[in-house]
């Protein structure tokens, strides 16, 4: 065997290395993000918490990216009677979602005095603050928030969305989800008197799980 031989057959050898590496990086699929089992947690309260309280609905790839205060005229003008949720997939899938978490029975809610704080579909809240009037009514919201990657971790954003009336007179306690988790869900707590009194994060990570490797066949 020549000199000449062994070079191409040591170059035929690459290529055919080379072609391998590609179909496997070709057959590589990435699965879907979704809240990584056992990181699920609550926030503290930012404001008061009451016996009387509504949350959101959880499923397993969405995240909460704004909140919108809706006020009512009963039993005062101006209170806080409805907080709605705006979520959307994390994968950017299908389209955006709203929930209203509203204290029961409420009469003339006005959806035209919607206040809402967002960051935009697919991107996650991580810390929240609530503001109260002189009468310890909640007037407004302050926000912080997230891009979520590729790989599930976070990447947050410099600029808060705030809502910041004039009458905020008392800004309430921060309250945050966990180091790389977002917000998946929150839970509202509410009186018949003074409306939503205070707010709380349900919290996770985002993960892409692992495919399943096919068995070997018998």
């Amino acid at each position: 065997m020549n000199i000449r031989s062994i070079v191409m057959g040591i170059v035929l050898i690459l290529m055919a290395s080379q072609a391998v590496a590609k179909d496997k990086k070709k057959k590589k699929v990435l699965l879907p993000l979704e809240h990584r089992e056992g990181t699920q947690h609550w926030t503290a309260i930012t404001g008061h918490a009451t016996s009387d309280f509504a949350e959101t609905t959880v499923e397993k790839s969405s995240t909460i990216h704004g909140l919108s205060f809706v006020q009512g005229k009963f039993p005062q003008e101006g209170l806080v009677l409805s907080l709605v949720t705006l979520q959307s997939d994390v994968n950017g899938k299908g389209d955006q979602k709203k929930e209203a978490l509203t204290m029961p029975d409420p009469k003339n809610v006005d959806i035209t005095t919607e206040q809402t704080t967002s960051f935009g579909p697919y991107r996650t809240i991580y810390r929240i603050q609530i503001c109260t009037n002189a009468e310890g009514r909640i007037r407004g919201l302050r926000t912080w928030g997230a891009k979520i990657k590729k790989s599930g971790g976070l990447k947050r954003i410099r600029k808060t969305a705030e809502v910041v009336p004039d009458d905020c007179y008392n800004w309430h306690d921060r309250v945050r989800c966990k180091s790389g988790r977002g917000a998946i869900g929150a839970r509202v707590y509410f009186d018949r008197i003074q409306g939503i009194r205070g707010l709380q994060l349900q919290c996770a990570k985002f993960r892409r799980p692992k495919a399943k490797k096919k068995g070997k066949k018998k």
